[in-house]
C-alpha cells in the first residue's frame, strides 16, 4: 500500500482503521478492554514519539477504530511511519507485523507564492 497523504499543517484528519487477527477469514481482532497506543517516527527519522490522544476505538467488538492527525504529524513536510501497539495488560501486538503505515506530508499551495 502506498504511503497516506496529507497537507503540511492539516490536523484532525481521521484515518478510520480496523485490526484483524486473521483478514483472509474475516476475524477481525476485537479492542474490548484492551489500550490502543500510537508510536511516530518523525519526519527526521532519529526521534519516536507516542500520540497519548489520538485513537479513538470506535468498535471494539469489530476492532474498528479511528486515527486523527495531530499538530505534530503535519507539522514538517516528508514521511511519518505509525504503528500501533494494542496492550491488553499481558500480550502486546504491533500492527501492522511488518513495516508500518506510512504518512506523507506534502507542501500546501500557499496564495501568491510561485509554483
Amino acid at each position: 500500500m502506498g504511503p497516506i497523504e496529507i497537507k503540511q499543517g492539516d490536523v484532525g484528519h481521521g484515518l478510520d482503521m480496523q485490526f484483524w487477527i486473521d483478514e483472509s477469514a474475516g476475524t477481525p481482532m476485537s479492542l474490548s478492554g484492551k489500550t490502543v497506543r500510537v508510536f511516530a517516527l518523525e519526519v527526521d527519522g532519529s526521534t519516536v514519539n507516542e500520540r497519548l490522544t489520538s485513537f479513538t476505538v470506535t468498535d471494539a467488538a469489530t476492532g474498528k477504530g479511528t486515527y486523527t492527525t495531530t499538530t505534530a504529524d503535519a507539522a514538517t513536510k516528508g514521511h511519518v511511519h505509525l504503528e500501533f501497539k494494542i496492550d491488553d495488560g499481558t500480550n502486546i501486538a504491533t500492527i501492522p507485523s511488518g513495516g508500518t503505515i506510512h504518512l506523507l506530508i506534502t507542501s500546501a499551495l500557499q496564495v501568491g507564492l510561485p509554483a
